[in-house]
């Protein structure tokens, strides 16, 4: 069975009750979670600026870093309730599947837990779907949720 599994979460309620299952799947099996979120680099064009035509970079950062850990903390929680070993990670970069399927593969994960949607929007429309991305290129498992 899979004794260490990757779940990428964006705070969705779909990532959410995949995580749900995955801490299940990890309680049953002995397994653990690694817990993984992606934070996109900073761009100016996240913020609205100071009023001068400056971003404000410090502070929108910081809130950026709090809400990651705001959505790693809520898998973390799950395992915690559930007495399932859980470490949370999370990478900086713009191409989110591949930050996924790197994660997995430098925290040893031998499963990927992911839901088959997450937050979406115009952005979806053009990236296209993340957790198609990991099926096609990860050569770990890969548990799609719906």
């Amino acid at each position: 069975m899979f004794k260490k599994i990757l779940v990428p979460t964006d705070g969705s309620q779909f990532s959410q009750d995949a995580a749900c299952r995955a801490v299940a799947l990890a309680k049953e099996s002995a397994g653990q979670i690694v817990a993984f979120y992606v934070d996109q680099p900073y761009s100016p064009f996240h913020s609205q600026g100071s009023g001068n035509g400056f971003p404000i970079v410090p502070s929108f950062k910081k809130a950026k870093d709090k809400e990651g850990q705001r959505i790693l903390g809520f898998v973390e929680n799950l395992c915690w309730r559930e007495g399932v070993s859980c470490r949370k990670v999370s990478k900086e970069s713009n191409v989110i599947y591949e930050a996924i399927i790197e994660a997995a593969t430098e925290n040893g994960c031998d499963l990927i837990c992911m839901a088959s949607h997450g937050r979406g929007g115009t952005r979806a429309i053009v990236l296209g779907s993340e957790t198609s991305k990991v099926l096609t290129h990860s050569k770990i498992p890969v548990l799609v949720c719906r």
